[in-house]
């Protein structure tokens, strides 16, 4: 048995390195490419809202649970808005606000979608079928879309400021450049003889 697990074309593969310098070059990529940090943390605000609402579903809704909920959406947009606040130091004009733009219209997707296609038919159904108002299920239903909401526009609100200074530092390039374009070695100095000869 052991034979034939260790002559297994699946066993002999994960034991070859290059198999794992793929997957660690996977997760390198994944790690450092920004964009993917604004959509993970977008969706992952939006996961927070609807997981809060399977949980409570039959359960009380106290002020501690909204408390986690909207810490936990805060949380997520913070990861949203980490690329939004710092593109890097090789990213142009253009990534920066592609940043910023990638943020706000996911921010605003997972706030309008939802409440125009899940809370207000979910709200309406509630009422339609006479369920009692003081009950976990209206709870469930609003309180994370409201932490959903309040995060989002906290997000959209930070992203404004955020993202003007990272624009305007990747347009001034890194240090020893001047919009973009690097002087040091163009020739030109504050030492450049004048042409006249001080005798």
């Amino acid at each position: 048995m052991f034979d034939r697990a260790r002559n297994n074309p699946r066993v002999l593969r994960i034991t070859e390195w290059y198999y794992w310098d793929d997957m660690l070059d996977a997760v390198s990529h994944l790690v450092r490419s920004r964009a993917k940090w604004v959509i993970l943390g977008n969706l992952s605000t939006l996961a927070c809202a609807i997981a809060s609402t399977v949980y409570h579903w039959t359960r009380p809704f106290t002020f501690a649970d909204y408390l986690t909920v909207q810490l936990a959406c805060l949380a997520c947009q913070a990861v949203a808005l980490f690329p939004v606040g710092l593109p890097g130091r090789t990213a142009s004009p253009e990534d920066a606000s592609g940043f910023s733009a990638l943020h706000e219209s996911l921010a605003l997707t997972i706030v309008c979608v939802p409440s125009i296609f899940f809370l207000c038919p979910g709200l309406a159904l509630l009422m339609f079928l006479d369920v009692n108002p003081d009950g976990s299920l209206y709870s469930a239903v609003l309180l994370p879309a409201v932490a959903l909401t309040l995060a989002c526009v906290a997000g959209l609100i930070s992203g404004v400021f955020l993202s003007s200074p990272a624009e305007s530092g990747s347009a001034a390039g890194p240090p020893g450049t001047t919009g973009g374009t690097d002087w040091s070695d163009s020739g030109y100095s504050a030492d450049t003889d004048s042409g006249y000869d001080g005798d």
